[in-house]
């Protein structure tokens, strides 16, 4: 999907039984820490911001899918909301990462992560 209407950031992270694996999850049982890194009035300059942040991790740095869980700009604002005066950009970060299976196309495809083992849905 190239990020219209109904586009979806994948990938995203699922236990072996294919459940998705939540914010609180991901926070207490693999030690996600969710850094703001960004804020503006504007939605359009956090987004702008969060494209370049995204393409250092992807064209820069030439971190896979996987390793980098996103695609898509402003995925996680579901509709501008007045009463929040501000528009955020934050990266969530991972320590203690293995991968130990890429897909054919040289994608992870499965992983350790706080020696939880996990799928990357792409």
């Amino acid at each position: 999907n190239d990020g219209g209407a109904g586009a979806r950031n994948r990938p995203v992270l699922s236990w072996k039984n294919g459940n998705r694996i939540t914010m609180k999850q991901a926070r207490e049982l693999l030690g996600a820490r969710a850094v703001k890194v960004f804020e503006h009035p504007q939605k359009m300059v956090a987004c702008k911001v969060e494209e370049e942040l995204q393409h250092l991790l992807d064209a820069k740095l030439k971190l896979p899918l996987g390793i980098r869980l996103h695609r898509h700009v402003a995925m996680g604002a579901k509709a501008d909301d007045p009463a929040t005066p501000f528009f955020y950009v934050f990266c969530t970060v991972f320590s203690n990462v293995k991968v130990t299976r890429y897909n054919c196309t040289g994608q992870p495809d499965t992983m350790t992560i706080n020696n939880h083992p996990v799928r990357v849905e792409h």
